[in-house]
C-alpha cells in the first residue's frame, strides 16, 4: 500500500478519509538485452518488475498542484498519476526492490507511441 504523503507529493490525494488501494502482480525478473531495455525506456538499474492493477476507487482522487513537492511537475501531462490509478502501469524495481520507475498506460496520441509488439514468434518448449 503507498502512503497517502508519498501519494500527495505527485499532486494527487484522496479527499474523504478511504484510502486508494491498488494490487500488485508478483515481481518477475526483466529478462530483456541492454538494447531492449533502452529501446523499452526500462533503467538499466532495474532488474524486476511488477504491474499495478487499475485502483478500483480512482475516481475519488483529486488533483491539488498545491501538494506537489517539485513545482516542475506542473508542466508534466498533469493526467499521468490519473493514468496510471484508472489504468495501471508498470513498476521497475532496482536489486534492494526501491522503486526506479514507474510507467502508465496511455493511449497513444499517434501510430508511433502506445503499447506495441513485435512480430510473433513460436513458443518454445
Amino acid at each position: 500500500m503507498m502512503k497517502t504523503e508519498v501519494v500527495e507529493r505527485f499532486g494527487v490525494r484522496s479527499p474523504s478519509d478511504k484510502q486508494v488501494t491498488a494490487q500488485c502482480s508478483p515481481t518477475h525478473k526483466i529478462p530483456f538485452s541492454k538494447q531492449d531495455r533502452a529501446e523499452a525506456n526500462i533503467p538499466p538499474e532495474a532488474v524486476e518488475f511488477a504491474f499495478s492493477n487499475p485502483v478500483a476507487n480512482w475516481e475519488q482522487v483529486e488533483q491539488d498542484p498545491h501538494l506537489l513537492e517539485d513545482w516542475g511537475l506542473c508542466a508534466m501531462d498533469s493526467s499521468v498519476v490519473k493514468d496510471f490509478l484508472v489504468m495501471g502501469g508498470f513498476i521497475f524495481l532496482d536489486k534492494d526492490q526501491e522503486i526506479v520507475k514507474v510507467t502508465a498506460l496511455r493511449l497513444a496520441n499517434d501510430m508511433e507511441g502506445g503499447l506495441r509488439f513485435r512480430k510473433r514468434q513460436k513458443w518454445q518448449a
